[in-house]
């Protein structure tokens, strides 16, 4: 991202300006002027409304349709188990995917999410969400079918989960919304974790609960979010399971979700 590598070079570009303080033989030094990546100033601003998640949600989690394949309908469900744990969590896409079942402990009622925005850095951040009624109906049902050999619970491998562009599209069509990221007033999948942040400070939930619970790496945030409790992000998960689970969307969307 732009504005990560712009940060890093804020602190190049203060250490030469700086280095005639510490090397006086520098003092007629002038230091280079750094290229910056150029980046627009404008951020994603699409929230998805309650309305709209159970329109797309109701459509991925349908019963089987005429000549769909059992395969066809697995892969649908996977895509709206993704959709859905990234807003009861406000998690990005990719810490989804690459899930484990081993980062699950049903005895302590959590499972570990590690961050993938900072995937290279030698200090990885890692948050450990709990298991809500609506995450572990999800985790149980992928259990009954991901292979055992499988360690990934929603793909094969840790990456981008089976057709999962193609299913949103056509899920977005059929409830009349656009999806992909270059589509005039389009959503994807990030935009769950804006619109799980936003509803959360709708409800009164603190920035430091919030912030431990999306797992945010920034420095300042950290510093700022570091008094946040267990209790108050175990408050903040339920209140998104409220609002993304069986109590926003009703026993209609339940029971459609249970049919196979």
């Amino acid at each position: 991202m732009p504005s990560s590598i712009n940060r890093e070079l804020n602190i190049i570009s203060s250490a030469l300006h700086a280095s005639p303080i510490y090397f006086p033989a520098l003092g007629n030094w002038h230091p280079p002027k750094i290229p910056r990546p150029r980046h627009s100033k404008r951020r994603r601003e699409r929230l998805i409304t309650p309305e709209e998640i159970a329109r797309l949600l109701t459509w991925l989690y349908r019963p089987k349709q005429h000549k769909e394949t059992n395969q066809s309908v697995v892969r649908r469900r996977n895509v709206a188990h993704i959709f859905r744990i990234a807003l009861l969590t406000a998690s990005r896409k990719g810490e989804v995917c690459k899930l484990r079942w081993d980062q699950i402990d049903w005895v302590a009622d959590r499972f570990q999410m590690v961050g993938t925005k900072n995937e290279y850095s030698q200090v990885q951040t890692a948050r450990y969400p709990k298991i809500t009624e609506t995450i572990g109906a999800i985790f149980r049902e992928r259990r009954e079918v991901v292979p055992k050999s499988c360690k990934y619970v929603f793909t094969t491998n840790g990456g981008e989960a089976t057709h999962y562009y193609d299913i949103m599209c056509e899920a977005g069509r059929a409830c009349g919304l656009l999806y992909g990221r270059k589509v005039m007033g389009g959503f994807v999948t990030h935009d769950t974790r804006h619109t799980a942040v936003t509803f959360l400070m709708q409800a009164g939930h603190d920035l430091k609960t919030i912030a431990a619970l999306t797992g945010h790496s920034d420095k300042t945030m950290v510093m700022l979010y570091s008094h946040a409790t267990q209790q108050t992000v175990n408050r903040a998960y339920e209140a998104l399971d409220s609002f993304a689970g069986t109590g926003t969307f009703g026993r209609d969307l339940d029971s459609e979700i249970r049919k196979v």
